[in-house]
């Protein structure tokens, strides 16, 4: 999963940035898109950028600045544009719900903007609230085929059309997950192949953490109501909003990141689908190991590590000779058609059985069906099975607010597991 537009230079995440990422990565995402709105944003952005290799970056002034715009900003706007991952120009626009800047400066920047897009031969990334009419007239007004996404798209049937003939990609976040939200009506009317996924982090956290903090990790929310919406499967909408993605920013394929990251002292590894050896793989994760101090390596994403086994045995059997602890981070083991458990233990240290909750339905309503179609009964048994193996195993669970967690803690009791729990922090 791509995360193609987030904020977190906010002060929102200024505690547990690397806990954020790491939750990111854990969960299935594999690049995100930070978006700078103004300067100090946009030097924040092109920081994160220099830093870590899974992120991208979007600069440009946010109709809401646009009063601060200025030729030295635009200048150092510029030279950044030049970076090569730095795809594109935003987010920009026009904003006249709050009139933070006067609409008749807003529309000067943004115009200003879209030059500089054309400049530079980059996307753009679109802010449009209670603007759409002007905004819509500026586009047009440009006479080009843009590239680029309209963030947060909310319009209604009409303007999604308006939209995607200019060019654009939609960018579809937690909205669409709201009860009762009218954007899942029009979603229905939205070619899938327009649609590119995003959180706003901070902002506009899914249902059901509506109120929380809203974070990449939480992108899964937004795959799995498009999966519901289009009656196609999860991994379909992935990859096909991965392809728009880069259709959208102009990005070929190759560009994206390695499916490795190092994130503090920790390498994180997506398995993607077995259908090679996976010696590549495994060579990868010992280069991040060996880059500096390692405590320990997790072999997870959004694709089930236990249904790629190729790769987890050559990870793990690479990584265990340096001195790596490996941990396994899973579902269960629906799509395992044999007994792994002997041949795993001696190869992974550790086990973190990811729940939804104590209940099946608990479980679906929050992660989804278990991998492979398994039922939660064949879960439960499945953390059983790995401690009888001498793997030390826990159950994750997932907090959902209102969510009890006593009975939570007292099912890991139940099944001899560790326990541990991740929560969502509100939003301040």
């Amino acid at each position: 999963m791509i995360d193609s537009h987030v904020h977190l230079d906010h002060a929102a995440f200024s505690g547990d940035l690397e806990e954020v990422l790491a939750r990111a990565v854990e969960d299935g995402v594999s690049a995100v898109v930070n978006v700078g709105y103004d300067r100090e944003s946009a030097r924040a952005t092109a920081a994160f950028v220099d830093r870590y290799p899974f992120f991208f970056g979007i600069v440009g002034t946010h109709p809401h600045d646009a009063s601060k715009h200025n030729v030295d900003y635009e200048n150092e706007l510029k030279d950044l544009l030049d970076r090569p991952r730095i795809l594109g120009v935003g987010e920009v626009g026009l904003d006249y719900y709050y009139d933070h800047s006067p609409r008749d400066v807003q529309r000067d920047v943004f115009r200003r903007m879209l030059r500089l897009s054309r400049l530079k031969d980059k996307p753009v990334v679109i802010h449009c609230r209670d603007a759409a009419e002007d905004a819509l007239e500026i586009l047009s007004s440009e006479r080009v085929q843009f590239r680029g996404v309209f963030h947060a798209f909310n319009g209604d049937a009409a303007m999604a059309l308006r939209v995607t003939e200019l060019g654009f990609h939609l960018g579809i976040g937690g909205v669409a997950t709201y009860k009762n939200s009218k954007l899942v009506e029009i979603l229905r009317a939205i070619p899938l192949e327009r649609i590119v996924l995003e959180t706003d982090s901070p902002y506009l956290a899914p249902h059901p953490f509506r109120g929380r903090r809203n974070e990449p990790s939480l992108l899964w929310f937004v795959v799995k109501t498009l999966s519901e919406v289009h009656g196609v499967a999860p991994a379909e909408i992935v990859r096909r909003t991965t392809d728009n993605f880069c259709s959208a920013l102009h990005l070929e394929r190759g560009a994206l990141p390695s499916p490795v990251y190092k994130i503090g002292k920790k390498v994180y590894i997506h398995t993607p689908p077995a259908s090679d050896q996976g010696g590549w793989l495994a060579g990868l994760a010992v280069e991040a190991a060996e880059s500096g101090p390692t405590e320990e390596a997790v072999l997870c994403g959004l694709d089930e590590p236990l249904e790629n086994l190729e790769h987890v045995f050559a990870c793990a059997g690479s990584l265990k000779p340096k001195g790596v602890p490996v941990r396994l981070l899973t579902r269960g083991a629906g799509g395992v058609e044999r007994d792994v458990f002997r041949e795993l233990s001696g190869l992974v240290d550790a086990m973190t059985v990811r729940m939804g909750g104590c209940t099946a339905a608990q479980d679906e309503k929050v992660r989804g069906k278990v991998a492979g179609g398994g039922t939660f009964d064949s879960l439960a048994d499945f953390v059983r099975r790995s401690i009888a193996a001498g793997i030390a195993t826990e159950c994750l669970f997932v907090a959902v607010p209102k969510m009890k967690l006593e009975p939570c803690e007292a099912l890991a009791e139940q099944l001899g597991a560790a326990y541990s729990v991740r929560k969502y922090r509100p939003l301040e």
